[in-house]
């Protein structure tokens, strides 16, 4: 949150929060619980997951800017698309990791 309110001062551009705000937190902290709990139980190498989560979030970041200010967003319906797409791979991949362990 600080952050934000520095960023705000610094580049002088105004929050205006939309709706659409609490979906997008909820979808990203659930997308990346899934995406995290899953590769981290499932892939071996570190590198990999890293490497899954940190172009992740940059699609979570996207949606979660387009909570917070109007306008700086394009084609966000895609983004949801793909964040959808990893959570539904994020929770498939943990239930196959948690039912591989039985």
């Amino acid at each position: 949150m600080v952050s934000l309110l520095i960023a705000q001062a610094r580049y002088g551009f105004s929050f205006s929060l939309s709706p659409a705000i609490v979906p997008a937190v909820l979808l990203t902290a659930f997308t990346g619980t899934m995406i995290g709990y899953g590769l981290g139980h499932s892939v071996p190498n570190p590198m990999v997951t890293q490497l899954v989560t940190q172009l992740l979030l940059f699609v979570m970041a996207q949606v979660i800017r387009a909570g917070l200010t109007s306008g700086l967003v394009t084609d966000l319906a895609s983004c949801y698309l793909i964040l959808v797409g990893w959570t539904a791979a994020g929770w498939l991949m943990t239930a196959w990791v948690v039912g591989r362990r039985h």
